[in-house]
């Protein structure tokens, strides 16, 4: 039987995300032991830092009331619920969060089956292990493009973007050229609640070409019947 999850109280410490616009040196750090600073930016190339600390509610109001001193607004605060064994449950997100989650290459970090831990593609904590030698992220932020849908040369043909990757990547870029970022989060949502995923392995991979990965995610505005796959646990 599922044990259940612990109770959360004004004295017991637990993970917390604190997000504020502008970047905060790693001295910031210092305010709280083993807080972690993560710089990166929002969809608008806005930037954003992600304070993620573990404290009681005594703290956590302390640390806010110091933001606040220091004419800091808070784009968000957000407890990082855990399971039993300790492992962080996917953050919850609204629509312009997954907005800002799209990465460079068209991948939606914020359906990730790494979301739970990790700040996305466009802040320096995430966990991609390729995104020091990634050619799309390294190539829009030396160009300083939002993403690939900015680019004149799309579609490269490198890297993410290479023939033997799955082409629903491509789709999306090809996608939020021509529609925007917004009306692609909005596919999804609406899709997923039809049944149709996104993830690795998931409905809109698999595909023969991206007018077909196109379609089905216009499906979910449209109304129009698609296959539906069974809805397991994004991938």
């Amino acid at each position: 039987m599922e044990e259940p999850k612990r109770k959360l109280t004004l004295d017991r410490p637990v993970p917390y995300q604190i997000r504020v616009p502008g970047h905060l040196d790693d001295g910031w750090s210092d305010w709280v032991e083993g807080m972690t600073i993560a710089a990166g930016s929002e969809m608008d190339g806005s930037p954003v830092t992600t304070l993620t600390c573990t404290v009681d509610q005594a703290a956590l109001h302390g640390l806010l009331r110091r933001l606040y001193s220091l004419g800091l607004p808070l784009i968000s605060v957000h407890y990082v619920e855990c399971s039993p064994g300790g492992k962080q449950e996917p953050r919850p997100m609204d629509r312009q969060a997954l907005i800002n989650s799209i990465a460079y290459c068209g991948l939606v970090c914020g359906r990730c089956h790494l979301r739970a831990e990790c700040d996305f593609c466009r802040n320096t904590a995430n966990l991609c292990d390729r995104s020091d030698v990634c050619y799309q992220r390294n190539c829009c932020t030396q160009r300083r493009l939002q993403g690939c849908w900015e680019c004149p040369d799309f579609p490269c043909g490198e890297d993410m973007h290479a023939p033997p990757h799955d082409l629903r990547i491509r789709a999306f870029v090809s996608f939020i050229k021509a529609e925007g970022a917004a009306t692609l989060i909005d596919c999804l949502l609406a899709n997923e609640a039809r049944g149709i995923h996104y993830g690795h392995g998931r409905d809109y991979d698999g595909k023969n070409s991206e007018g077909e990965v196109i379609r089905l995610l216009k499906a979910g505005l449209s109304g129009s019947p698609s296959n539906r796959l069974p809805a397991e646990e994004m991938g």
